[in-house]
């Protein structure tokens, strides 16, 4: 539905009744699931991200390099759940550069992210959360 010109920015009560059950839908997913994640849910967490990991192009590769070695900070590795040894060294073992940090981030669903000085490489449930928030507040207006 097109509005006229002199009607954007004003919401009707049908887009505003919309835009909140879009909302309240997000929220409740979101909120769903951090509540059933799982071992299961997190080990697959983990071998996705070291897969799209591995799969970054040559040239993504040396300039996340470049950015390590141009950063006096640790690599920051953050996860929506607690790491075993075995699963840092899987993720050490995947990374460039010898300075990671590990932190729980309870602001993640579900996932990995890895925070660099100029940028953020992610795979979590979180991003796939974000990315529907987006198309949904596109397609509500």
């Amino acid at each position: 539905m097109k509005r006229s010109q002199e009607t954007i920015g004003e919401e009707t009560p049908e887009e505003r009744v919309q835009r909140q059950l879009l909302r309240q839908t997000y929220d409740l997913t979101r909120r769903a699931l951090q509540d059933i994640a799982s071992s299961d849910l997190e080990r697959q967490a983990i071998d996705t991200f070291v897969r799209r990991w591995q799969q970054l192009s040559h040239a993504e590769k040396e300039h996340i390099e470049g950015s390590i070695r141009a950063s006096d900070e640790p690599l920051r590795v953050l996860s929506s759940f607690d790491l075993s040894d075995g699963d840092r060294d899987r993720i050490t073992n995947a990374l460039p550069g010898d300075r990671i940090e590990f932190v729980r981030s309870p602001r993640l669903v579900c996932g990995i992210e890895v925070q660099l000085r100029d940028r953020e490489i992610a795979w979590s449930l979180d991003s796939y959360l974000n990315s529907l928030e987006v198309s949904l507040g596109s397609n509500s207006s």
